[in-house]
């Protein structure tokens, strides 16, 4: 997928009022990705991507992944882009969606299994969360 057909779908499912405004959250959330993903699989991630959005993914290329939970992820996107939380939250959620349909299923699921958990709400699945017992 190009880089322009990319921030299309960004704009479209996300109901951004601009061009700018799907570029700046597209960019702030593939970087926070990248923060968080070991750097092979980063590597791995961007040679599915154009140049650009591959600038973001690897931002950190030479550094280990940091790490951090989703809450920290959903932070950093709100300062990188300048959003609120809520918005930092849909629109993380929006990129990730987009960025499912750019990838192969094989990298969508290498990307998912090096996350905790947590991150499955990201990628819009429900987490799985442990039955609870009532004890009488």
């Amino acid at each position: 997928m190009d880089y322009e057909t990319f921030l299309d779908g960004v704009q479209n499912r996300g109901n951004l009022e601009s061009r700018d405004e799907a570029e700046q959250i597209t960019l702030a959330v593939l970087r926070t990705l990248g923060e968080r993903l070991n750097r092979t699989e980063r590597e791995h991630l961007a040679t599915q991507l154009t140049k650009k959005l591959q600038q973001a993914v690897m931002s950190i290329k030479d550094k280990q992944s940091d790490v951090f939970n989703l809450e920290e992820f959903y932070n950093r996107v709100t300062a990188r882009a300048g959003v609120g939380f809520p918005k930092a939250v849909a629109s993380s959620q929006v990129v990730i969606s987009v960025l499912q349909d750019a990838i192969a299923a094989g990298e969508q699921r290498n990307v998912i299994f090096e996350l905790p958990s947590e991150y499955e709400e990201l990628f819009g699945l429900k987490p799985e969360r442990p039955e609870f017992v009532k004890y009488t």
